[in-house]
């Protein structure tokens, strides 16, 4: 699964690449491909280092590019795209505090402190996911063709507690790897298009 995972991310590392080269392409957009990238740049690292290090174990510097790929997702939609998609009614109230059950079970998935820690990142992501997906659709139409997306993110942040390699809670004896594993691939294969069909129809 290891070759599978650097494949598929580095075709969506390239498909960002050149889909966000496109002038006036928007931030959010850039935001999410270079989180994807980063996503490559792990899956590469945690790739050489079984092949080179086939007993080694534990935390290793790739740990960080999965880090980084949430707190990219995150600063995409708290920068660029939640100002836009959520007017702070106060009506709305109930559908901000409903958004927080997924990131509240994805830290809870943690074995441990370190585990828990490492999650925080994917849990802030998971909320803004969950958030713009199941706000109503407001005047400008952005949460409406931005659902895709965020349900792709939604889920792919849901499965992290089950296909994460930092997560120790035992849940490789309970739960079978390479299920979990092809549908977080899937899901990387799908963020970018899926992306870059609602910026499409919302900006350009």
């Amino acid at each position: 699964m290891a070759v599978c995972s650097l494949f598929v991310t580095g075709a969506v590392c390239v498909y960002g690449i050149f889909t966000s080269l496109r002038p006036k392409t928007p931030l959010f957009y850039k935001i999410v491909v270079y989180g994807f990238c980063s996503y490559f740049l792990a899956a590469s690292y945690s790739f050489l280092y079984a092949e080179l290090l086939p007993e080694g174990t534990g935390f290793h510097a790739g740990y960080f590019g999965y880090e980084g790929t949430f707190f990219f997702l995150f600063s995409s939609y708290f920068g660029a795209l939640d100002r836009l998609a959520d007017g702070r009614e106060p009506e709305y109230r109930i559908y901000r505090i409903a958004a927080l059950l997924p990131p509240v079970l994805i830290v809870l998935c943690g074995g441990d402190l370190w585990s828990r820690l490492f999650l925080l990142p994917v849990a802030c992501a998971a909320y803004y996911a969950c958030k713009h997906l199941i706000l109503p659709d407001i005047d400008m139409g952005i949460i409406r063709v931005m659902r895709p997306y965020n349900g792709v993110i939604l889920l792919f942040c849901l499965v992290q507690p089950f296909t994460a390699d930092f997560v120790s809670g035992g849940y490789s004896d309970r739960f079978p790897d390479i299920p979990f594993t092809v549908i977080n691939l899937v899901l990387v294969a799908l963020a970018l298009p899926t992306a870059r069909r609602g910026v499409q129809k919302w900006f350009i």
